[in-house]
């Protein structure tokens, strides 16, 4: 257990790196920034640290992560850990998700329409629909079970992709598959897939 000096008006917090396998964090209602990367936890309770919009819990041992009270958080770096669900429809602010190695078999981002960078390789997810979030600028979906990804943001001109390792993908829609094709192009996804408007 870490001792944390009990300051209800403490914003940032850092014990990355330091073997913790449980922490109190009831104590500081007013945290702004949480870093707990490369530690022990197994569970991390931040329901009242409704302020948090940095959150960075990689390299842990989670099997669940709540963010259902922080509306405010725009930044989560959550891989390798062994999350099976994220619930991310109340983080309206969300910019950046970095979900890898994780045990995800499903990502609903239809509410984060501000996401601008997300990393969900290495899950076991089937599908994807970023049709939501035209402000993606990156997404990279390598080593899942992906059958069904749609990139039609209306903003593929300025989007770049990685989808490699998905074996059971054969067809990924696009809004303009001449532009990617020619500016985007095959570099980011296996030889099996092809570009589409419509892969029904």
């Amino acid at each position: 257990m870490l001792n944390i000096e009990n300051n209800p008006l403490l914003e940032v917090l850092d014990f990355s790196m330091n073997q913790i396998e449980t922490i109190d964090l009831s104590v500081h209602p007013n945290l702004f920034r949480l870093y707990c990367t490369m530690n022990n936890l197994t569970t991390l309770d931040i329901s009242n640290n409704p302020e948090i919009a940095s959150l960075g819990c990689s390299s842990n041992s989670l099997t669940s992560l709540d963010v259902s009270n922080q509306p405010m958080l725009s930044w989560l770096w959550c891989g390798r850990n062994s999350i099976e669900s994220l619930d991310l429809s109340n983080n309206l602010l969300l910019s950046d998700l970095r979900c890898f190695e994780n045990k995800l078999t499903q990502l609903d981002l239809s509410n984060n329409i501000w996401l601008y960078e997300l990393d969900f390789s290495d899950n076991q997810i089937a599908s994807i629909d970023i049709s939501s979030n035209p402000e993606l600028r990156m997404v990279i979906g390598a080593r899942n079970q992906l059958t069904y990804v749609n990139l039609r943001n209306g903003n593929i001109t300025n989007l770049s992709a990685l989808f490699t390792d998905n074996p059971n993908l054969t067809c990924i829609m696009v809004d303009d598959v001449s532009f990617s094709q020619n500016y985007w192009g095959y570099d980011g996804i296996d030889s099996t897939a092809v570009l589409s408007i419509d892969c029904l």
